[in-house]
Order: C-alpha cells, then sequence, then structure tokens
C-alpha cells in the first residue's frame, strides 16, 4: 500500500509516519512538509491514501487540487478541531468523494478506522454536542465523559495529569466554540 502524509509539523508526522510503520501489512509512506513536494508528488505518482493535515500551510488549496485531479481519491482529512474540512458540508462530501476525517491526537486505532472506511465516523458539521465530546475526550485518560449530564469528570490521583488534561481539553473545547465551565472535580459542558 502507498501512503502519501502531508503535515507541516515535524512532530506530528514523525508520530503519524510510526503508526504507520507498526501497522501489521506493508506501507510505503511518503512524508511531507512542504506543499510544492507534495502537488509535484501526486502529478508524477499514484497513491492507494493521502493523509493531510487540514490546518497544515496550504492544506485547503491542496484538498481542492487532489478533489479536481482524482475525486475518488481516498483521503484522510485530520486536525485538532472539529470543522469540517468541506465548505458544503458532510452531505456533499460523503456524495462526492472518498474522503473521511479523525482528530488528532492520531492514535493506531483511528487509522486503523482510516483504513477501513470512505466516510467520517461522526458528522462533523452537525451539531450533536454528545459526538463532539466523545471525539475531543478521547485522548485525555484523566477524564471520563458522562454523556448523559455532558460533564467530565477527573477519574484520576495523579493531579498533575488532571491539570494538563483540563487545560488542554478545555483550549480544544474554546477552540471549538463550546460552552463549558471547569468545577473542582469536573468540567461541565453546556447545549
Amino acid at each position: 500500500m502507498k501512503i502519501l502524509v502531508y503535515d507541516n509539523n515535524h512532530n506530528d508526522i514523525e508520530h503519524f509516519h510510526g503508526l504507520l510503520d507498526n501497522m501489521p501489512f506493508d506501507i510505503n509512506v511518503e512524508k511531507y512538509t512542504r506543499y510544492s513536494d507534495v502537488e509535484k508528488n501526486f502529478k508524477l505518482n499514484s497513491h492507494d491514501m493521502v493523509f493531510l493535515d487540514i490546518e497544515s500551510d496550504n492544506s485547503p488549496k491542496l484538498l481542492k487540487y487532489i478533489n479536481e485531479q482524482s475525486p475518488k481519491q481516498k483521503i484522510v482529512v485530520f486536525n485538532n478541531s472539529l470543522k469540517c474540512s468541506e465548505e458544503l458540508g458532510c452531505e456533499h462530501c460523503r456524495s462526492n468523494y472518498n474522503k473521511c476525517r479523525i482528530i488528532k491526537p492520531v492514535n493506531y486505532q483511528d487509522i486503523i478506522y482510516a483504513l477501513k472506511n470512505n466516510h467520517c465516523e461522526y458528522d462533523y458539521c452537525g451539531t450533536d454536542i454528545e459526538a463532539k465530546l466523545s471525539v475531543l475526550s478521547k485522548p485525555f485518560q484523566s477524564l471520563k465523559l458522562n454523556i448523559d449530564s455532558l460533564q467530565l469528570n477527573h477519574s484520576n490521583s495523579n493531579n498533575n495529569l488532571v491539570i494538563s488534561d483540563t487545560i488542554d481539553f478545555t483550549k480544544l473545547l474554546d477552540k471549538n466554540n463550546i460552552k463549558f465551565k471547569v468545577f473542582e472535580n469536573y468540567i461541565q459542558v453546556y447545549e
């Protein structure tokens, strides 16, 4: 399998490449941090999949270019927010492209999902707060999501981890325009 990866964050691309290297099958990974290199390579070679950090420099332009050149190209878009990469929305994307997305930090299960599916696991264009919280909270080990009450309870006695996760998670909530309030033992999210 031949995979192209574009992310202008060197640490993220190395982490991503390490996950791909641990897959139980042969993968040839071409990793790029510059737009011009990706465009040139895409013209010359075919790829089974393209992984693209939509927040990297020129990524929207690159996504548009790839979709125009090869609308059925399998593309996996990833970033740190729930913002949809398709201006016309999820339904247009599902109908016209072979694209899915995953949220950073990317883990092994995310890559397996992307390899097996050609659609997003969640409707990122929708307003389903429960789905958004499920996606955003997954990397935070010290926060346990109670979907019924929209609370994230501290589930770890390691105070440093709780503080770090709380700060990082609330930054994500802010970035995604989700209202919340931090209490002593939990974070309350509001619709």
